[in-house]
């Protein structure tokens, strides 16, 4: 601070490196912070597909049969009402065998871009778009 003539202030290259030191600090927080917000929003994929997945092993114990995601026992509108993800299960002629799908939703989010999938299938094999996969831990 300088006190010529009687004036208190900040000279202009205090406040210059007032700034460049808030611009480092903002360049190491902002990316942590938005990667914090993937793993949030990524987060709900792995327990919709678990869910989806133990009510197909569910109805193969009471049918001998997996099923289509309809006729499972999940909470439906939840799983309709996603804004990130569209999930929908797959499974082959005899009903032997199943994959449940999360795929992004446009515009996606961080790496995920809108198309990515992650899948889960009757062995309980987990897999997916490793853009999509990176920010859920419990997937990988």
């Amino acid at each position: 601070m300088t006190r010529g003539n009687g004036r208190a202030g900040f000279t202009l290259v205090e406040l210059m490196v007032v700034i460049i030191i808030v611009g480092l600090l903002a360049s190491f927080a902002i990316p942590r912070f938005s990667k914090a917000v993937y793993r949030t929003k990524a987060a709900e994929f792995p327990t919709v597909l678990t869910a989806i997945y133990n009510a197909e092993l569910s109805m193969h114990d009471e049918t001998g049969m997996f099923g289509p995601l309809a006729e499972l026992d999940v909470d439906e509108e939840s799983v309709k009402a996603s804004k990130l993800f569209e999930y929908s299960v797959a499974s082959d002629d005899w009903g032997s065998g199943f994959t449940a799908v999360a795929t992004v939703k446009p515009p996606g989010f961080g790496g995920a871009k809108a198309g990515h999938k992650a899948t889960i299938d009757n062995s309980g094999t987990r897999g997916g778009d490793k853009e999509l996969v990176q920010y859920a831990r419990s997937w990988q």
